[in-house]
């Protein structure tokens, strides 16, 4: 097997959020135990019997999508000659355990600049009491901006708005605390967000906290920050048609990343998150 180490949603080495590729056959148990490992956050399986079908496994567990695995996996791919790079926009479908999705690569002289991903249709699920929200995580409820939901663009997780980043970086990525509050509303994440940002244009600042143990929180997240998209679309927080903006990711960590969120609104939400990549290194897996 083929094996990708690849930092998601950067353009600079040691940035983004840092994911394994691996590319070939192997079993379940192979993969379930590669992924406790490496102990990244996320590793992609890519297996290219029929098509392209993509899996993706924690140090704990599979789950049915990851965003900023998807960005890497197709960055790979294009780098070992796996799919085709023509200039300008390509189209390409892949399976997942959440069903058919498509990436829109943009090229440049054959090589990947960017790749976007179709998200699964976003849908709404409970709101979630300020109060709540604001006890999980140790601010008041003068903190929170708008009503925080459950939302998914591929996997639910809980959107709750911040008013500032000094609050949002102070708050604490306590993956036991995070897995009480997410457990609650059978989520996989906690997506915050303040529009209080570093870029100042068409940006959000955003962090994304997960239950896993040993991680906390991720430098960068792809289907998080389409649920948050879709949240905005939904709650008027943020207008336009297409909604597009930036998501700021990382800086707390040290590890900045940029992701860019495009929602259109017609007969539903029709959500694209995206960004660039950078391979730090490849191989052989020998397992």
């Amino acid at each position: 097997m083929r094996f990708y180490w690849v930092d998601a949603f950067t353009k600079e080495a040691f940035g983004g959020n840092p994911t394994g590729v691996a590319i070939g056959e192997c079993s379940e148990q192979v993969m379930q135990g590669l992924a406790k490992e490496l102990g990244l956050s996320y590793i992609a399986f890519v297996n290219l019997k029929s098509g392209i079908s993509i899996r993706y496994f924690t140090p704990e567990a599979e789950i049915d999508l990851c965003g900023h695995a998807t960005i890497a996996a197709f960055f790979a791919l294009a780098a070992g000659g796996y799919v085709k790079t023509p200039n300008g926009t390509s189209e390409c479908g892949f399976s997942t355990r959440a069903g058919n999705l498509k990436v829109y690569m943009e090229c440049v002289d054959g090589a990947v600049e960017s790749v976007h991903m179709l998200q699964a249709r976003p849908r709404f699920g409970d709101k979630v009491p300020k109060d709540r929200t604001a006890y999980y995580l140790g601010i008041s409820e003068g903190d929170i901006i708008g009503e925080p939901m459950v939302v998914s663009a591929g996997a639910y997780d809980i959107v709750a708005g911040i008013c500032d980043k000094r609050v949002l970086n102070r708050i604490s990525a306590d993956a036991e605390k995070i897995a009480a509050f997410t457990g609650e509303y059978n989520a996989a994440a906690l997506q915050l967000f303040t529009f209080d940002t570093y870029l100042k244009e068409d940006a959000v600042l955003v962090r994304t906290m997960v239950p896993t143990p040993g991680i906390g929180e991720m430098p960068a997240a792809g289907t998080a920050n389409g649920a948050l998209g879709a949240y905005l679309a939904e709650t008027g927080l943020a207008d336009g048609n297409p909604l597009k903006f930036k998501a700021e990711q990382g800086i707390n960590m040290g590890r900045p990343s940029l992701i860019s969120v495009e929602v259109a609104k017609g007969a539903g939400y029709q959500v694209k998150v995206g960004g660039s990549a950078r391979i730090i290194m490849e191989g052989d897996l020998r397992v």
